[in-house]
């Protein structure tokens, strides 16, 4: 990442750099700066403390002594003061872009890279939208983002193990809804939220996890996805303060269940809640991981530890095969075959039961609020794999084989 930001000042360049990640600062660190308590930054601007010039520094003498370019830094606050207060009051993000041309011009720039939050937030889209370029530095297998409702199918797991199968019945279904993952709408008859993979049942099956209070109930719901993906998991803050500051929907449907007594009258906690466990941190290798051991009967492939009881596997995996694409389920049943859930972060979570889990991250959404390109991926592993449940051709490549590097898959 640094070498993309100095190679051009080597060359002449006049370059500025902008950590506009304002909740977890570190772009600093790439340059091995040791940024001062009284340090002018990006925050100071933003709340109209500084100018955007008297917050930029002038790193050329530091890391490209002998260069005729220019190297021009932005950095954000590392102070938790500073970083709280974004995350409780925020800024107006057109006076962050205005900042950008004022830098600009002031300093004749060439190049003005900006480094953002790697998420849904509104730096990353402001600078997808005025950039001439998007340079994406990713690992998918390695890189956090929020899980959101690909997490709701585990969660729904606990509640059943918590609970057991009638009374987790008797207050969420187990039908497909044919609305969007977010319509307010209950069971005309039952009351009841359809199924747990849609808002109002995840809302529903979230309030029946147990413990002391919201803090004991959490952790259990992280050692839960520990148990699932062998590694510690934490919240993305600035993703659940989000969720808890919008969520006004999910508070609707929470007073709708409510009335009808189907849900506890616990309601902030419960809210936080499920708005922490949207807002677990995962990457692919994790979506892979928790459709593995689902694949494998609730027991960890590689940890060999059981993160689900053997009678409840198939509570999860078959309301995930009927309602676990929103929507577009009975579509995703007839193309791909498999049980899965996806979310609107761009994961989608797929199992082959006894076989294999599926993981892919792909942020593009279509109108039912599923990744496009996971979709493909997807569909195309079932078809050349043979991995739809009901199929019953030959499959184009051997599974078994390509997995072991004997077979003759390499066009994969």
């Amino acid at each position: 990442m640094v070498g993309v930001q100095v190679n051009p000042t080597l060359q002449g360049y006049r370059v500025g750099v902008v950590d506009t990640d304002l909740p977890s600062p570190g772009i600093h660190n790439l340059f091995n700066l040791e940024l001062l308590q009284t340090q002018k930054t990006l925050n100071h601007y933003l709340w109209g403390e500084s100018s955007i010039i008297e917050v930029t520094h002038d790193l050329s003498e530091i890391l490209i002594p002998d260069s005729q370019g220019k190297l021009f830094f932005v950095p954000s606050s590392i102070k938790p003061d500073d970083i709280a207060r974004v995350l409780q009051n925020g800024y107006n993000v057109k006076v962050m872009n205005q900042g950008f041309k004022e830098l600009v011009k002031e300093f004749k720039l060439d190049y003005l890279f900006i480094d953002t939050y790697p998420g849904l937030s509104k730096e990353t889209f402001l600078s997808i939208a005025i950039s001439l370029l998007l340079i994406l530095i990713l690992r998918p297998d390695k890189q956090d983002y929020q899980g959101t409702a690909v997490t709701i199918a585990f969660v729904f797991g606990l509640a059943l193990e918590d609970n057991g199968r009638e009374y987790v019945n008797s207050r969420v279904g187990v039908e497909p809804t044919g609305e969007a993952f977010n319509a307010i709408v209950l069971d005309k008859e039952t009351n009841r939220p359809y199924n747990p993979m849609v808002n109002t049942g995840a809302i529903a099956t979230t309030d029946l996890i147990r413990g002391q209070n919201g803090t004991e109930r959490l952790k259990r719901i992280l050692d839960m996805f520990q148990r699932y993906t062998g590694r510690k998991h934490d919240i993305d803050l600035p993703v659940f303060l989000s969720e808890k500051a919008t969520g006004n929907v999910n508070r609707a449907m929470y007073y709708l269940m409510l009335n009808f007594n189907m849900i506890s009258d616990n309601i902030e906690e419960t809210l936080d809640l499920y708005f922490q466990q949207c807002s677990i941190r995962v990457n692919a290798r994790d979506l892979a991981m928790l459709a593995a051991t689902l694949a494998n009967g609730g027991v960890n492939p590689v940890t060999k530890e059981r993160a689900l009881d053997e009678h409840y596997v198939q509570d999860v995996i078959i309301v995930m095969m009927s309602c676990g694409m929103y929507d577009a389920s009975g579509q995703w049943t007839y193309s791909v075959g498999l049980p899965a859930k996806s979310g609107v972060g761009g994961g989608i979570t797929a199992v082959a039961p006894k076989s294999i889990g599926i993981g892919t991250f792909s942020p593009p959404l279509d109108p039912k609020g599923n990744s496009l390109r996971g979709i493909k991926v997807c569909e195309d592993l079932s078809r050349d794999f043979g991995l739809h449940l009901f199929n019953m051709a030959e499959p184009k490549y051997n599974l078994q084989e390509w997995i072991s590097g004997d077979g003759d898959g390499e066009d994969w």
